[in-house]
This record gives structure tokens, sequence and C-alpha cells, in this order.
């Protein structure tokens, strides 16, 4: 399913529910896996590992918008669905991810621009 494709079609709450919990679930595995072993990247590396997470990032609100639609169309009906439950955490998750890796990212550029680093040979 795509972004594009929902607006135009009826949709499965709880499968677009699990669809993009899952979504968050793996941007989160990716974060963190990035984040723990952020020291063994190169500058490189590092710039494209951020662009995949922002495109992945980027995904995901496209779909976050067409949630918010879902949800005014159901109404309160839903509130109390585990499904829900599962996407707020999902979502609060990769929301803690981005917020650590900025941190790691913050450090890393820190000590790669200290006068004490730009003596040590690489």
């Amino acid at each position: 399913m795509d972004a594009t494709s929902v607006s135009k079609n009826t949709v499965d709450v709880k499968s677009f529910f699990a669809e993009i919990t899952q979504g968050y679930s793996e941007l989160t595995t990716v974060i963190n896996n990035f984040s723990q072993h952020l020291s063994s990247y190169s500058f490189q590396q590092i710039a494209l590992e951020c662009s995949k997470i922002q495109n992945k990032k980027n995904t995901l609100s496209l779909f976050d918008e067409q949630l918010f639609n879902i949800i005014s169309l159901a109404g309160s009906e839903i509130k109390d669905e585990s499904f829900v439950e599962e996407y707020r955490t999902a979502f609060n998750d990769a929301l803690l991810a981005c917020n650590d890796l900025h941190t790691h990212l913050q450090l890393t550029k820190a000590e790669l621009l200290s006068p004490v680093s730009s003596r040590q040979p690489h």
C-alpha cells in the first residue's frame, strides 16, 4: 500500500494501523542500530544513513496524514482498540530513538570539530 492509494480506496483500519505501526517499529530498529554503531561510520556513511532515515520518516509522515483522516472518519469508535495503542507506542519509540540519535550525532560532531581530535592521527 502506498500513501496515495489510501485516500482513493476503502481502507481496513486495523490493517492500516498494523502497517504504519510496523513502519515505525522498523524505523526505531534502524535508528537504534545506527546510533549504537555510529562511531564505526565514516562521515559519508553517516550522511547516507541520515538521508535514508529522513526518507523513511517522510514516507511515514505521509501515512500519518492519512491516519488523521481515518481517525476523523472513525471517530471515537477506535480509541480503545489495542492497535491504536500499539501505534502510539511504536510512534513514541521512534520519536525517542530519533531524539537519542540526534544527541549522538551532536556529540560526534563536537568530537570531530574539537581541536584535540584534529591533532590526533586517523
